[in-house]
């Protein structure tokens, strides 16, 4: 049973299992690095099918929407801002994107980090959902997105 741990400093969640660490993103509104986000690559022309936070990882699925990454679409990428309502227009940011990805600043520096087993969640460690690692951490607090589509 994985144990859920709210961050006092940012009120992101994350879940402790004896293997797998999984959280959410940070929620910080300046969690794009500007410089990067403009040549990443980027998903224009799509609503959003349900709600989000920013920096939550993204699928396309085969109704044109956009919803937090369950292994139902391709990961398109990272949300830009947070999205309260479905039907909203988006547009992801992927490959080449540096975001704010950890406000305790416990990542490692060149390591790998997957999306996670649970819907909009990054891991540390591979899940069914992504075996070969769609993040490279780039700093304690910032990952890279390096992979897109299906990461299986």
């Amino acid at each position: 049973m994985a144990r859920w741990v709210a961050s006092q400093t940012s009120g992101s969640m994350m879940a402790a299992t004896s293997q797998v660490t999984c959280w959410l993103p940070s929620p910080r509104p300046t969690g794009h690095d500007t410089s990067t986000a403009h040549f990443s690559t980027q998903l224009t022309g799509c609503n959003s099918g349900e709600a989000f936070d920013i920096n939550q990882p993204l699928e396309l699925r085969t109704d044109g929407k956009l919803y937090k990454v369950s292994g139902a679409g391709n990961f398109v990428g990272i949300s830009p801002r947070t999205v309260g309502v479905p039907n909203q227009a988006i547009t992801p940011r992927g490959i080449g994107l540096r975001f704010h990805a950890r406000d305790e600043g416990d990542l490692t520096v060149g390591a790998t980090y997957f999306l996670g087993a649970t819907a909009g969640y990054i891991s540390d460690t591979a899940t069914a959902r992504d075996s070969m690692g769609a993040f490279t951490a780039i700093s304690k607090y910032d990952l890279l997105v390096v992979k897109q589509g299906k990461v299986v």
